[in-house]
């Protein structure tokens, strides 16, 4: 069921960011900054200092929204591998985006892992340009933590981490299927 749920989203949120992306490219009204998309990355290992490797792929739906410049965020990220073992449905509470790199976080509200509901979760973004470019999106893996863990930036979890900040220690990996949008909302 998960797994079922896990693509129904991936889905959704793909047709969200189409249409997202479209509207970005007709010349239309620039929107509010957000983060939208879905992709899988992986196996393999990741391009960061801390040595990381998964051995199955992982796959994650994001549609997140700040609305009014800022001011509110609203949105959810489904994140996991594609064995239903690790699903994660996130309540986004925050989003950070300079250039095409964004930090989106939350609090985990469904767990393949049980012991990790409540917990905080950030997770890092590149947008490397529409699909079909050599240069691929980006993620990093999903980090979280109890929210009392000091790792965490002040306001945590309704301010995010930078989206190049040293939580992310083990870099990134490219997704070989889907896209990821990161608009600030300015293009």
């Amino acid at each position: 069921m998960k797994k079922a749920l896990l693509v129904v989203a991936a889905l959704g949120a793909l047709a969200a960011s189409g249409a997202a992306y479209s509207s970005l490219t007709s010349g239309g009204p620039s929107p509010d900054p957000f983060v939208a998309g879905g992709g899988r990355f992986g196996p393999g290992c990741f391009d960061g200092p801390t040595p990381t490797c998964f051995a199955n792929p992982r796959d994650l739906s994001i549609d997140a929204h700040l609305e009014k410049k800022g001011t509110k965020v609203t949105g959810i990220l489904y994140y996991g591998n594609n064995a239903g073992v690790l699903g994660n449905r996130i309540d986004v509470t925050c989003v950070s985006i300079v250039g095409n790199r964004a930090a989106v976080g939350g609090i985990i509200k469904e767990s393949g892992t049980p012991e990790n509901v409540g917990w905080g979760t950030v997770l890092f973004l590149i947008d490397n340009g529409p699909p079909g470019q050599p240069n691929r999106d980006r993620s990093s893996a999903l980090f979280g933590a109890p929210l009392d863990d000091p790792s965490w930036p002040a306001g945590f979890p309704y301010t995010c981490p930078a989206p190049d900040s040293p939580i992310n220690t083990v870099g990134f990996q490219a997704l070989h299927s889907g896209d990821v949008i990161v608009s600030d909302g300015e293009d």
